[in-house]
């Protein structure tokens, strides 16, 4: 299905000519390339369907962002749940145009790499200033690999120590592979990846449908089998071919996250976090010789249902 327009404006030339989202509808507000006053949004939305997962993709940048490119940050809706995945550099002004914040019931980091929690700060200090008006508002929970609490605190206390550990300002908790989050109903767990720091893949179910996020990842047999049956994989792709030697790296090539997504068995393959010199295009096409679903590039600032 095409792009159709929702009024009598016309898109601009990147976005007439945008690879077809299923069920995509242009709004105006601004289109991913930020050249017109376009977004691509998803028409079946929760007023018709209460049971469906919707995914937007705040930023999908590597740890060295494009021009007008936000890092890692994955909005999942469902129904009145709001859970954000990662919040990476420029994800929480990119956060403000799809849901006041304040509305946020959790925020789960894969890892505490600089491009996946910079904005966590001016997100805390969000709700810090509600606290200060309204000492009985609700904080959102944060949910932090193994470790994750202490490394956070001790740099908001060298960079900021007149504001004390960042984590005391969230319903912050630490997860392991164990742990099974529920939240209105999505059920939510995790898993142990292969990166230069700990860092885990994300699984979210909903009644009728799943997503799985691999977080930052190299090569290894843990996420296909994490991610099996999925409905959607969103998984990191920062480079294009192939790893000589993938002991050595922690990140997957396009190739590679076609080779999980064909692994996994799942229906769509939504690849992410590419340096911005590379092409989207050549990745998608590599990612297709090894996965013969649908692939699409995680085009910032647009809505995908799962």
């Amino acid at each position: 299905m095409g792009i159709k327009e929702a009024d009598s404006t016309q898109p601009c030339a990147h976005t007439a000519q945008s690879p077809a989202l299923a069920g995509a509808t242009a709004y105006p507000t601004r289109c991913s390339s930020h050249c017109c006053n376009f977004r691509l949004v998803n028409s079946d939305t929760n007023e018709k369907r209460g049971d469906e997962l919707k995914l937007t993709i705040l930023g999908n940048g590597a740890v060295r962002n494009g021009p007008n490119q936000a890092g890692s940050g994955y909005l999942i809706q469902h129904g009145n749940t709001a859970v954000l995945l990662d919040c990476g550099t420029g994800v929480f002004a990119r956060l403000q145009e799809f849901l006041e914040p304040k509305n946020l019931q959790m925020a789960i980091l894969s890892h505490t790499h600089w491009d996946h929690c910079c904005d966590l700060m001016p997100l805390r200090y969000l709700f810090c200033s509600r606290a200060a008006t309204d000492p009985q508002a609700s904080r959102p929970y944060l949910w932090l690999p193994p470790g994750g609490k202490a490394q956070l605190d001790t740099l908001s206390v060298l960079l900021q120590p007149h504001d004390g550990p960042m984590t005391k300002d969230f319903r912050s908790r630490e997860y392991t592979p164990d742990t099974r989050i529920k939240l209105g109903d999505l059920a939510i767990s995790f898993a142990p990846m292969t990166h230069y720091v700990v860092s885990y893949a994300v699984r979210v179910e909903s009644p009728s449908c799943s997503l799985v996020f691999s977080g930052d990842t190299g090569p290894n047999a843990a996420l296909p089998k994490f991610a099996t049956g999925a409905d959607l994989l969103l998984c990191e792709a920062s480079c294009q071919g192939y790893i000589k030697d993938p002991r050595t790296w922690g990140h997957l090539t396009a190739v590679e996250a076609g080779i999980a997504a064909r692994t996994a068995k799942v229906k769509r393959l939504l690849l992410t976090h590419l340096r911005h010199s590379l092409d989207p295009e050549v990745s998608i096409k590599q990612a297709q010789k090894e996965f013969p679903g649908p692939v699409e590039w995680a085009r910032e600032k647009v809505v995908y249902t799962v």
